[in-house]
C-alpha cells in the first residue's frame, strides 16, 4: 500500500503537515521528494495578461470596468 503526503524537515526530524492514521510501531519506507517553491496564486494568469497585446494600459486598476461594464474609477 502507499500513502503521499506533505511533510517538512524541522532541522532534526521529518513532520508531517497533517494528521497520519497509522498504527504504533508500524514499520514505514519513506522515499523523500524535494519540491521547490509554488509560483504565486495567479501567477500564470497575471503573466498571460501582461502578454496581451490588445490589453488596456489601466487593466489592472479598472479590470471591473473591463470585465462587468461597471463605471471607471
Amino acid at each position: 500500500m502507499s500513502h503521499s503526503l506533505a511533510a517538512h524537515f524541522d532541522g532534526q526530524n521529518i513532520v508531517p503537515d497533517e494528521p497520519v492514521q497509522l498504527p504504533v510501531g508500524q514499520q514505514l519506507r519513506i522515499q523523500v521528494e524535494i519540491v521547490g517553491p509554488s509560483p504565486p496564486q495567479f501567477a500564470e494568469l497575471l503573466g498571460f495578461a501582461s502578454d496581451l497585446p490588445d490589453a488596456p494600459p489601466d487593466l489592472s486598476a479598472q479590470h471591473d470596468h473591463y470585465l462587468y461594464g461597471t463605471p471607471k474609477r
